[in-house]
């Protein structure tokens, strides 16, 4: 759960057409690095982000959202291999999926839902790229 958090913020992209400028991110790479869900749950983005644009969603949306990070166990893969591939946790659930029981996937899919519901933001995740 923790991987996924940091690596969220790890994919934070720059200034469009600015590429060498500073990211959206405030925070350091390191600070990514270490990066908890206490982040997702405070609403003041201006801690975290220059520039932020944000939209408050409905239960659905969130839903969808926590589908396209964490895939249930026989559904196929709706996303292209931007950004997904290149993170651990996305890697670590996938090697999950493959060794591990159905009911136990099942089990920790439900606590990753339950601590999701806990959040009050996370990047709109697209079928294409994270963010």
């Amino acid at each position: 759960w923790n991987q996924f958090c940091s690596d969220l913020l790890q994919k934070c992209g720059n200034l469009r057409n600015w590429p060498l400028e500073a990211s959206h991110c405030r925070l350091s790479m390191e600070e990514r690095l270490h990066v908890t869900d206490e982040v997702y749950k405070d609403i003041n983005l201006a801690m975290v982000f220059n520039q932020v644009q944000w939209k408050k969603v409905t239960g659905l949306e969130w839903k969808e959202a926590f589908d396209l990070f964490f895939p249930p166990l026989k559904a196929p893969i709706k996303i292209q291999s931007q950004n997904y591939p290149g993170m651990k946790y996305w890697d670590d659930w996938h090697n999950m999926k493959t060794r591990m029981q159905p009911e136990d996937i099942h089990v920790i899919r439900n606590k990753y839902w339950s601590l999701f519901k806990l959040l009050h933001w996370v990047p709109k995740p697209h079928t294409d790229r994270l963010w």
